[in-house]
């Protein structure tokens, strides 16, 4: 069973923020054993990355070993537990927003629902939790379509914003095709 729980730094097992060093390797010898899924340890180093260069459109994926986000890897199948969506208003080209709905009770957005944060704050707050965060820009042949419409996608946004995101939810969203939902070895 993967071990859950926070920390108040990587060291010390305590409530806080931070998954412990100890939470961080259960975790991932968890994946390892239950879908073989291997994470290597990543050296991280903040790099300082010139967010004129981000646009709507582009994702900040990331992954943070705590029990829940260990739990999402596993239903997900994959290497990361979150992503959100860079939003840059058409008229304010020098501020960028982050779009996420994170399950951790609002741990970026402080509203544990759907929200809009502003980069830096986001940013910020993803180290403070000790988030592992990588940016991914939108292919520019993607871009270059036009099937990128900003005004829909913030017309979108203030429909669902503040709307509550659950990890019933999120098991839902894992499991709506017709077949092949569940990662291996639950598929039969």
């Amino acid at each position: 069973m993967w071990v859950g729980g926070n920390g108040t730094s990587k060291y010390i097992p305590a409530f806080g923020d931070k998954p412990t060093l100890y939470q961080k390797d259960m975790n991932a010898s968890f994946l390892q054993e239950f879908t073989g899924i291997s994470l290597n340890e990543r050296i991280i180093d903040i790099v300082d990355i010139d967010q004129g260069l981000m646009k709507t459109g582009d994702v900040l994926i990331g992954r943070r070993f705590t029990g829940d986000s260990t739990e999402s890897m596993l239903l997900q199948g994959g290497f990361a537990n979150h992503a959100a969506m860079i939003y840059v208003p058409p008229n304010e080209s020098d501020k960028a927003y982050v779009l996420d709905c994170p399950t951790d009770m609002g741990i970026f957005n402080s509203q544990g629902g759907v929200a809009m944060t502003e980069l830096n704050e986001w940013l910020g707050r993803a180290l403070a939790q000790d988030y592992e965060i990588a940016w991914l820009p939108l292919d520019a042949n993607l871009r270059s379509f036009g099937d990128l419409d900003e005004q829909n996608l913030f017309k979108w946004f203030k429909s669902v914003e503040h709307s509550p995101y659950s990890a019933v939810q999120e098991f839902f969203a894992a499991i709506d095709t017709a077949d092949e939902s569940f990662p291996a070895p639950l598929n039969a």
